[in-house]
């Protein structure tokens, strides 16, 4: 019955889309009223600035700021995890917001309509795809190097699942397919004994949002621009 009812839909949604049974058990899938199956968009956001909660917390509270990695034991067990070819003397990240506010709680959307908005998660800023940079080189020292640039992005969305684009806006706070700018920068003096690794990611305020259409409850994610993270990984020339 599950392939008579949904064979076309999975076979259109099958390269862009994972699909959940009812009974999966969430408290963002109970927040839907699921007549049919659940179907989840899949997340090109999901690396956070920086993961350390220490890290994090101390860029959180100033709208620019760095923090450097230098312990030898975690220097080696960061090459371990991302597979460097060698143990790096230090990694610096820096990391520029737009915006300050990281986080919000889960917005439940009462009562709704079938085909509307039914559930809007909003995770905060510092998110980024780090399989795609913005940038990537390396500079030799010695160099006072420094870096500025200002770049717009255009936010981008999943879809609206049947819903109004302008009612998703209202529910997640932001214009969507809108260009925002966002500023690189950075000084860095290189020591003569020094190469440095640049990645340039641009950083997003991701919300997750549900609409729910009947035969199936439809998760997807919202991208905003709003910030800048630059790792510079060091090495010993």
């Amino acid at each position: 019955m599950f392939k008579k009812a949904f064979g076309s839909l999975f076979l259109a949604s099958i390269l862009c889309f994972s699909i959940v049974p009812t009974s999966f058990a969430s408290t963002s899938s109970s927040h839907c009223k699921l007549d049919g199956i659940k179907i989840e968009s899949k997340d090109t956001m999901t690396s956070k600035v920086p993961t350390s909660l220490e890290m994090q917390t101390q860029l959180q509270f100033s709208e620019g700021a760095s923090v450097n990695i230098t312990d030898k034991s975690e220097l080696e067990k960061i090459a371990v995890e991302q597979g460097l070819e060698k143990v790096p003397i230090r990694i610096e990240y820096e990391y520029i917001p737009s915006e300050t506010d990281f986080s919000k709680p889960d917005q439940v959307v009462t009562p709704y309509a079938k085909g509307d908005i039914c559930y809007v998660n909003d995770l905060g800023s510092g998110w980024y795809n780090e399989n795609y940079p913005y940038k990537t080189f390396f500079i030799d020292g010695p160099d006072k190097f420094e870096y500025s640039e200002t770049k717009k992005f255009k936010s981008s969305y999943d879809g609206s699942f049947g819903a109004s684009k302008a009612g998703l806006e209202a529910k997640i706070g932001f214009k969507l397919e809108e260009d925002y700018s966002v500023q690189f920068k950075s000084n860095t003096p290189i020591a003569a004994n020094e190469s440095i690794n640049f990645e340039l990611f641009t950083t997003h305020h991701k919300v997750r949002y549900a609409v729910d259409t009947g035969p199936t409850c439809n998760f997807g994610h919202a991208y905003k621009p709003n910030g800048t993270y630059i790792k510079k990984t060091v090495y010993a020339k």
